[in-house]
């Protein structure tokens, strides 16, 4: 088997003849294998997420359980952490992404799930991000990659609170969203 990452998760999806559940709800796939000369996929992006944030957020005294997210992105790794989060019990999920109709389309994609009556999932235009108010805000874009922060210090300082953790899903280097997080007192 082997690991799929940004840009290929819709694509992996696409290409597999057999898709887990998992995989089917995020419609993008982080892992492919060959079974029976057949290929298949999963997605394990939303359980690896939430696995460390319950870890990260038990070191707190806190859980994920009524709390506001903020996901920063819609390409595949967003489609991918989306269902595991609103099964933990967040209260909302507010979708932005440079290109509001993405993140529109990505809110669409899961409004007919069961879990989504239990929160507030919605897309929002950068005017529209609620100053102060959110818990976590997960960066979902590949822009930790190339160095750069999918939103700006200013933006960022204006929507968080002294408890806010900022969690950019770019693993193995500290990316200029945790840098700013960090310069704005607030643990990423």
């Amino acid at each position: 088997g082997l690991n799929v990452t940004i840009p290929f998760k819709l694509q992996a999806y696409e290409l597999a003849q057999h898709k887990t559940p998992r995989a089917q709800s995020a419609q993008a796939a982080n892992m492919l294998w060959v079974d029976n000369g057949q290929l298949w996929c999963d997605n394990s992006d939303g359980e690896g997420l939430t696995r460390d944030l319950r870890r990260l957020l038990k070191q707190r005294g806190a859980s994920l359980s009524g709390i506001h997210v903020l996901l920063l992105g819609a390409g595949g790794a967003a489609q991918g952490v989306i269902e595991p989060l609103m099964d933990t019990g967040v209260a909302s999920i507010t979708v932005f992404n440079r290109t509001h109709e993405k993140a529109e389309a990505l809110v669409k994609q899961f409004t007919g799930l069961a879990s989504v009556a239990k929160v507030n999932l919605k897309a929002a235009p950068l005017a529209e991000l609620k100053n102060g108010s959110y818990d976590l805000i997960i960066n979902a874009t590949a822009t930790g990659l190339s160095g750069v922060s999918p939103i700006t210090k200013d933006v960022l300082r204006s929507i968080i609170h002294p408890a806010t953790l900022a969690y950019d899903m770019v693993y193995g280097k500290e990316t200029s969203f945790m840098r700013d997080a960090k310069a704005l007192g607030i643990e990423a």
